[in-house]
């Protein structure tokens, strides 16, 4: 494949199915002014900084790293599902938030993160795995699996990982 030079136009990616539709959909609210305030008022970040994506990406640039930045760039509170919340772009990482049958699901003092996979059978074609793994350690602390890839195979190994979690809570001597 012929090297493209710095700063030369590319064509663009065909677009996704949905035109980006996923990575907004669900929006439920977000800052009113775009500014994270410390206790004093200081502003320590600042969400209108990233207002030059809302303009056409220029010839300089990969018009896929332009499409992904505007879509990371969205902030504010998402229901990606019934039940399952996401608070993004205020951070580097975004924050999950379950509302399950015992309540809600917050782990301030715990990352985690997760993934959910296929594994194909010989006779039923896939099984799908979810997991949860605890960032620090390493260590799986949840998981599910199923036919199908739902979002209560999600939910149900979120539930297990809050389980271990309120265990390993209850456990600790201080």
């Amino acid at each position: 494949m012929p090297e493209v030079p710095f700063g030369a136009a590319r064509r663009a990616p065909p677009p996704r199915a949905g035109g980006g539709a996923d990575a907004t959909g669900g929006f439920l609210g977000t800052l009113e002014d775009g500014r994270i305030r410390d206790r004093d008022g200081a502003v320590v970040w600042d969400l209108d900084a990233y207002g030059f994506l809302d303009h056409s990406c220029p010839a300089s640039v990969d018009p896929s790293l332009w499409r992904q930045s505007r879509l990371v760039a969205g902030h504010g509170l998402f229901e990606v599902v019934p039940g399952i919340y996401q608070v993004r772009g205020f951070d580097l990482s975004n924050m999950t938030i379950v509302e399950g049958e015992r309540g809600v699901l917050v782990a301030p003092d715990a990352k985690w993160c997760g993934d959910i996979t296929y594994i194909p059978t010989g006779e039923s074609g896939f099984m799908y795995l979810a997991t949860v793994i605890e960032v620090s350690s390493g260590r799986l602390i949840g998981w599910s699996i199923a036919e199908h890839h739902r979002a209560e195979i999600v939910r149900d190994a979120l539930a297990a990982a809050e389980s271990l979690f309120a265990a390993c809570k209850r456990d600790r001597h201080h």
